[in-house]
């Protein structure tokens, strides 16, 4: 399991409540994996393996989840989404070890 961590950049109430509807429409809150589960790479994560590539979870410990992506093992790290405002600014990110 891996719990994602939100930093919201603004105090306005209805901008807290916009922040984390935008963040929750691209990535969990929380990440829950077992081991055999099929995945498929939704972002780039090396010249070789492009987004869509499909996999499995190899292993889950607390160094983070392990995937075989066309057989290559794969351990992503720390992945970080942004919530942006209708001017364009950064109002809120979460931050996701994968």
């Amino acid at each position: 399991m891996s719990d994602a961590a939100d930093e919201v950049l603004t105090t306005v109430p209805n901008k807290v409540a916009f922040v984390s509807l935008q963040l929750s429409r691209v990535v969990l809150l929380q990440l829950c994996d077992k081991v055999g589960a099929p995945v498929t790479a939704t972002r780039r994560l090396s010249v070789l393996l492009p987004s869509v590539t499909v996999g499995m979870v190899s292993q889950v410990s607390a160094q983070g989840i392990e995937y075989v992506l066309s057989n290559k093992r794969v351990i992503p790290g720390r992945a970080k989404w942004e919530a942006y405002d209708g001017a364009g600014i950064v109002m809120g990110r979460r931050r996701q070890d994968l």
